[in-house]
């Protein structure tokens, strides 16, 4: 309200209502976000939820799995971006025999992981196989699930021959292949 003396021009200024866009990680150790902001009313502003190695975006904290997002902001707004670890199984490698050969590559890995599992005869044997009938070593694994691989060490055999000087004296018996 004001008093009237002379002639006056009064101009209204009208400007865009401004808000904040909060965002955060459930846990800053498994993903990071970005989109956090002040922004005009309706701008649209992109969310991004970025796990890191070993973990995985869940949902934003109102339930919705869409990453990226973007929305449309028509009020100050705060949304947290749930994050998990990725499930991880145990890899077992052991030997049929280990005084036969040694075996590496048992420990506990993520899904997805590729890993490279080998069996090492000692001298005298040979690796013939996994237990699961798969002969190829070293071997590489690509993790899913909990599993134990056995490596099957075989011993070498080796030929006896055996001959008499004189078959007229007497007989000899016992050429053959023997194990180790």
């Amino acid at each position: 309200s004001m008093t009237l003396t002379q002639d006056t021009a009064i101009e209204a200024q009208f400007g865009t209502n401004s808000y904040f866009l909060q965002v955060s990680s459930n846990d800053s150790a498994m993903g990071s976000v970005s989109g956090e902001g002040s922004y005009l009313y309706l701008t649209h502003v992109t969310l991004n939820a970025q796990a890191t190695e070993h973990h995985h975006f869940v949902q934003w904290n109102d339930g919705s799995t869409t990453n990226p997002r973007t929305l449309t902001l028509t009020c100050d707004s705060a949304f947290v971006a749930q994050f998990e670890e990725d499930p991880s199984f145990d890899i077992q490698v052991t030997s049929n025999d280990t005084t036969r050969g040694q075996v590496t590559g048992s420990g506990t890995y993520y899904t997805g992981e590729q890993i490279v599992i080998e069996a090492t005869p000692y001298e005298h044997y040979y690796f013939s196989q996994w237990s699961d009938g798969v002969t190829s070593n070293p071997r590489i694994i690509n993790v899913v699930e909990s599993k134990t691989y056995t490596a099957c060490f075989e011993p070498y055999n080796y030929s006896v021959t055996v001959t008499a000087n004189d078959y007229s004296m007497g007989d000899v018996m016992g050429s053959g292949s023997y194990a180790y």
